[in-house]
């Protein structure tokens, strides 16, 4: 489970970004990753990536210096609804990253094939060099969600659709917003952005927090997915938010992708966190 926030300026030059985007992945702690970097196949492309056998090569959240940018969350499923010969889903934004589409195109023919993968959500998007305008596209394949694109505005998603009204989305994401609307320079917004996605308070579960696919998972653990920051004290579950992510565009095309991540092997009763920056400008 996962959680993103995500802000498109309508006017970069008078907000002084493009896109600001906070995402936090939340996975078992044994899921082997590698840690955010350039591909050494494909130098252009920065993302962490999953090393789960079988599902190799794909990633949650990835940039290209061109300008895509690619964002996965899962839509939250028990193993009742799951099949195992589901597709790899962080494949989509890798494929995303390494193809020459548009993110409408992209999630056009990804929508043909949706039955073909658990349950998913996708933010595909592309800023352009030297242009205001930008290109962003949504798709979720649950719950007959209609493939859209995004205007200039702000977004939370976690791991039912877009803008779902559970506590830590509505929240969040108006946290999120005061925090980008407000007076701080960059890097304290950037800072105020990770104390966001570092907070554990957890909402509870009510009937809006459990969803049409939620059979099986019991409520223990349920409470613990209620916090933008989740942290399992549940023995038997390791699992918890292992990275948070804040990438920025400003409006010159300077890029900022700062991850704060768990160090492998994780050590969960006192983990590691290792801080990565990465500052790049957007060229085609």
């Amino acid at each position: 489970m996962c959680i993103v926030f995500l802000s498109i300026s309508d006017n970069p030059e008078q907000d002084g970004y493009k896109v600001i985007i906070a995402a936090n992945r939340d996975e078992f702690y044994n899921r082997p990753t590698k840690e955010l970097n350039w591909w050494d196949s494909q130098p252009d492309i920065i993302s962490g990536v999953d090393l789960f056998p079988g599902k190799e090569g794909g990633t949650w959240l990835g940039m290209t210096k061109t300008g895509k940018i690619g964002i996965l969350t899962n839509y939250r499923q028990s193993e009742k609804f799951r099949n195992q010969s589901d597709k790899g889903r962080g494949h989509l934004v890798s494929d995303f990253l390494k193809s020459e589409e548009n993110p409408r195109k992209f999630l056009e023919n990804v929508k043909k094939h949706g039955s073909e993968y658990g349950g998913f959500n996708l933010i595909l998007g592309d800023v352009f060099q030297g242009k205001s305008e930008m290109d962003f596209s949504y798709y979720c394949n649950k719950e007959h969600q209609p493939l859209e694109n995004l205007k200039a505005g702000i977004y939370a998603l976690s791991n039912r659709y877009l803008d779902y009204c559970w506590k830590k989305v509505v929240l969040g994401k108006e946290r999120f917003e005061k925090i980008v609307k407000g007076d701080s320079v960059m890097q304290e917004k950037i800072e105020k952005v990770f104390e966001l996605l570092r907070d554990e308070t957890r909402y509870g579960v009510d009937d809006v927090f459990r969803g049409p696919e939620d059979e099986g998972f019991p409520d223990c653990f349920l409470e613990v997915l209620s916090a933008i920051s989740v942290k399992s004290n549940i023995p038997e579950i390791q699992y918890g938010t292992r990275t948070n992510s804040v990438i920025v565009v400003d409006h010159e095309d300077n890029v900022t992708f700062r991850e704060r991540t768990m160090v492998e092997p994780i050590n969960t009763k006192n983990p590691v966190w290792k801080m990565s920056t990465f500052e790049f400008k957007i060229v085609v």
